[in-house]
């Protein structure tokens, strides 16, 4: 029974938290570091695509998890345990000092061991990573354009449920979706390339937006289900093959920065997003927010292809190691 500003001004708190995402990527970069002359080593893209399934699941139990928590207890348990599990979590990601690769990433020491380079250029300001990387500032725009995509998609497939009479529908392809990306994840982290990565990220992003581009067809409950779900095979590939990106043209240094603008970039699409399927679903009908998602998943390919020059400024990108991860 609190004021308004009260939620916000927590919403705000919560907003500067660090994004465990990056922290936990960057753990994997090092690790893989010093892995590099172990035949046991993995590929990046293997290590993103199987964490990638795991935050599926966790997206997939956690807002179940949460609904059951507060109807069978108070209204805000579901809240409360996402605390719960979020400071539990920050504890043992702190105590995981094995993984800890310290202030200087670039260095193969091992943890506890003293560190004599030089600080790196990480920061903020003239220093930051977004204003001296072309390709940061895109994929942040490519995952902004993401995020906005599925903003404007969930929010039509609610508005489009609703309307139909038929609320279930929308957590049914929401449940088909979640299934299809960690299946897709699973499997595209066992696929060994032998193309360039930004093949494999031209490949990925055209597979999106040729997926996604079957939106403009529904107009149905049964076309929603097929082209909705079926279209999300597409979805933790290109998340991988973005953060892979980001990791091979980034300084080592720089990295978490790197990383956590790309996750800032989708959190701003998918704060965005919805607003913007809003005023389509009223204004236009519920129908409207698939064709309009639909043009914005081309974006991406679109966006991608026409920047091929500026990923081939990275000899990362390439395929060339002049910087192993």
């Amino acid at each position: 029974h609190l004021p308004l500003y009260v939620c916000l001004a927590g919403a705000v708190l919560a907003g500067t938290l660090p994004q465990a995402t990056a922290l936990v990527r960057t753990r994997w970069v090092f690790l893989l570091k010093r892995m590099e002359d172990s035949p046991d080593r993995p590929s990046l893209k293997a290590v993103l695509s199987y964490e990638g399934i795991m935050d599926e699941i966790g997206f997939m139990v956690g807002p179940a998890l949460s609904v059951a928590l507060g109807a069978t207890f108070f209204p805000t348990c579901g809240m409360l345990a996402g605390g719960v599990f979020c400071v539990a979590g920050t504890i043992m990601l702190i105590r995981s000092r094995d993984t800890d690769p310290g202030p200087h990433l670039g260095s193969a020491e091992e943890p506890g061991e003293k560190q004599t380079r030089k600080r790196g250029n990480a920061g903020i300001g003239a220093n930051s990573v977004f204003l001296k990387n072309g390709v940061v500032r895109l994929l942040v725009l490519l995952m902004f354009i993401l995020g906005l995509f599925y903003g404007v998609f969930d929010t039509g497939l609610l508005g489009f449920a609703e309307d139909m009479g038929e609320p279930t529908v929308s957590s049914l392809v929401l449940i088909l979706e979640s299934t299809t990306s960690v299946i897709a994840g699973f499997v595209f982290g066992m696929i060994v390339f032998k193309r360039s990565p930004l093949w494999q990220l031209v490949l990925v992003t055209v597979a999106f937006g040729a997926a996604y581009s079957t939106l403009f067809l529904v107009n149905s409950t049964a076309t929603l289900i097929v082209f909705g779900a079926g279209a999300s095979f597409s979805y933790a590939p290109v998340l991988i093959v973005f953060n892979e990106a980001c990791e091979r043209t980034s300084p080592i240094e720089n990295l978490t920065e790197a990383l956590t603008w790309l996750t800032t970039g989708s959190t701003l699409g998918l704060a965005i997003g919805p607003t913007l399927g809003g005023v389509i679903v009223d204004n236009m009908g519920p129908l409207s927010t698939f064709g309009v998602a639909a043009a914005t998943a081309i974006a991406i390919p679109v966006l991608t292809i026409a920047c091929i020059p500026l990923f081939k400024r990275h000899p990362n990108m390439l395929g060339k190691s002049a910087q192993k991860p």
